[in-house]
């Protein structure tokens, strides 16, 4: 479905990696290929050192190179006020994937495959009315940070806090770290992240967890019990409402400020 979200690498205290994506960011969509991509890639020094090297050689393309590829394939971005038909956009992802809204978090693995012309659309991550998740692997810090959209309040989580608010929502914010030098199992990356999504969505609306626990459906206990032993515990404080846990690194949850904090 349209979750749009952005995924961004930063590198050397800037970011050479900030890909727009149309569809599935949702923790269980996008995030799960960023967190597994690192799993398999990034759990090493070596594996680090490797996507750094490729990191190095991408750059951002400006707006007339992107317009110049585009007429390659007979789009004229200046007409039609920039729409383009379906097969138009199809052929463009099939030559450039790279520059594709469709790629989403797969550009990480196109990075570290070779690609080396990118858009740059971190500015995005500012409209969280639109910017509905976010992934960033920061090489500098070694950890994979998850942010999320939709916020009506001035907050200091993260990034992007700092970063003007447009259409009064303000930048996306951090709820979630992962260490790289402490990655789970791939076999244990969809229940996680499956955990992580429902505990933000009952974070932002608490009564769904209420009437799940009266009506006896509520899987908390029984989903986090299979999950390493942080993040069972981050879960369960979580929905604790007094509970605000400070960012523990490894599988690290970030609650929201109360109202009155």
């Amino acid at each position: 479905m349209g979750t749009r979200g952005l995924t961004a690498v930063i590198q050397d205290g800037r970011h050479r990696v900030a890909q727009y994506g149309q569809w599935d960011h949702y923790p269980t969509g996008q995030g799960t290929t960023a967190l597994e991509f690192c799993c398999n890639k990034l759990n090493c020094p070596a594996g680090r050192e490797r996507f750094r090297t490729a990191v190095e050689k991408t750059r951002f393309v400006d707006a007339d190179e992107y317009r110049k590829l585009w007429e390659s394939i007979g789009v004229y971005l200046d007409q039609n006020n920039g729409m383009v038909s379906m097969d138009k956009s199809n052929e463009f992802s099939k030559l450039y994937p790279h520059l594709s809204r469709d790629c989403g978090a797969e550009i990480l693995e196109l990075v570290l495959d070779g690609a080396t012309d990118l858009q740059d659309s971190f500015d995005f991550a500012r409209e969280s009315l639109f910017c509905e998740y976010c992934y960033v692997v920061d090489l500098d810090k070694s950890c994979l940070e998850i942010h999320e959209g939709f916020q009506e309040a001035p907050h200091l989580r993260g990034r992007f806090s700092s970063l003007a608010p447009r259409d009064e929502y303000y930048p996306v914010m951090l709820v979630a770290e992962f260490d790289l030098s402490h990655l789970p199992s791939i076999a244990a990356v969809p229940a996680i992240m499956g955990r992580l999504e429902k505990m933000l969505n009952l974070d932002r609306n608490p009564e769904d967890y209420a009437e799940e626990a009266e009506e006896g459906t509520d899987d908390i206990p029984s989903i986090t019990g299979k999950l390493p032993r942080e993040v069972a515990m981050l879960a369960r404080q979580l929905v604790t409402p007094k509970a605000r846990p400070d960012p523990l690194k490894r599988f690290s949850v970030l609650s929201r400020p109360r109202e009155d904090e």
